[in-house]
């Protein structure tokens, strides 16, 4: 995160990116009525205390792998996210284009052009199914390389429960509605999904884009740790 040196983030700082990023992209989610300047003042105390924390906490089991896995996983998820919002003539158009490219126009006939037809009809339909499969797949290995660890004394993971539950009482205050019920598994998207989750992951990818290894996982522990404090 640029804008200020490896000591602990200032405040001001923080403050002024609350103001003029995080809360415009909140907006997008949640109704947010002008905030007096005492509640961004602890928004912002609350997030540079947790980027501070993050930023001098050790690395422990989160390994090279899993950090790999972690940077495909949320690419994966982004991709995804943006072929959703294409429209339909758009998604015809792509179709089309991978169907009839050269040499598979319909120009000359031979054997195959018919294979690569019937391989390729509603190409983007497809290849949403397969970066799904990879996701699936990069979140189980991952899982295997014990992704999903209880928190140590220390660590990220519990700085970023502590922090999960400091952003759950500034939603509950900006919204009136229970954190827990707005982060839930959406088998639609096949992922996490609710106004709640959308807040965290905008925050952490803005802030500290370091501290989760991926969405799914975030989801997880946002359910795990909301569960227990209701």
């Amino acid at each position: 995160m640029s804008g200020y040196t490896n000591e602990a983030p200032r405040i001001e700082y923080i403050k002024g990116k609350v103001e003029s990023t995080l809360l415009p992209r909140l907006q997008k989610f949640i109704e947010i009525t002008e905030l007096p300047d005492h509640r961004i003042h602890q928004l912002a105390k609350d997030i540079t205390r947790f980027v501070g924390r993050t930023s001098r906490a050790p690395e422990g089991s989160f390994d090279p792998q899993r950090r790999e896995l972690a940077s495909l996983q949320n690419s994966i998820n982004r991709t995804l996210s943006n072929l959703g919002k294409i429209s339909s003539e758009n998604r015809v158009g792509i179709d089309h284009e991978i169907l009839y490219r050269p040499p598979f126009n319909g120009r000359f006939c031979f054997p195959e052009q018919l294979d690569y037809w019937a391989a390729n009809e509603n190409s983007v339909k497809r290849i949403e199914a397969s970066l799904k499969m990879l996701a699936w797949a990069a979140e189980r290995v991952a899982a295997e390389s014990h992704e999903i660890m209880a928190p140590q004394r220390g660590s990220k993971n519990t700085d970023l429960g502590y922090f999960i539950f400091d952003m759950s009482g500034h939603f509950e205050e900006w919204t009136g509605t229970k954190a827990a019920s707005k982060c839930y598994y959406s088998a639609d998207r096949d992922g996490y999904s609710g106004e709640f989750f959308n807040v965290m992951v905008t925050t952490l990818e803005i802030f500290a884009p370091n501290s989760f290894h991926s969405q799914s996982a975030l989801g997880k522990r946002i359910v795990r740790l909301l569960s227990a404090k209701n």
